[in-house]
Parts: structure tokens; sequence; C-alpha cells
């Protein structure tokens, strides 16, 4: 009586089947966390990903420490 078939209100209700992506099929690649110097890590990234291992970059100087560094002179006493 609403105008659909009783075949396409079975495949409406039935659970749709959740096809899998490139990266699901993959393995889970292990992590490596360098400091970052320039063209050094970029020549590691490359050699790692060889290996399936997953470069993860980390600076040299965080902002936390930029941040503090710039209030400490802010707030240094005269002489």
């Amino acid at each position: 009586a609403n105008g659909y078939s009783e075949n396409e209100i079975r495949r409406a209700i039935k659970p749709k089947k959740k096809h899998q992506t490139e990266e699901e099929i993959q393995p889970p690649t292990n992590k490596v966390l360098l400091t970052y110097i320039k063209e050094v890590t970029d020549l590691m990234d490359k050699v790692l990903k060889k290996y399936n291992l997953q470069t993860v970059f980390r600076p040299t100087t965080k902002i936390q420490q930029m941040l503090q560094q710039r209030t400490n002179e802010t707030h240094s006493p005269l002489q």
C-alpha cells in the first residue's frame, strides 16, 4: 500500500556490508619517534618506510619551552 515491494523493504532494513579500505587490510605499522633535524629526518623517513615503520617527528624546541623563554625575558628584573 506504500508503493514499495517486500523485496525493496527487506533490502532497506538489511544491514549494509562494510567494505574494507586499503588501510584496514594492511597490518598496523610500528611508529618511530625522531627529533626533527632538517634533511636528516627526511632521509630516515624514506628508509624506515621500506621497513613498514611510520616516523613521527618531534620538534627540537616545544612551543611551551619557547613561551617560557619569552616570559622569562619579559619578566627579568632590571639590573
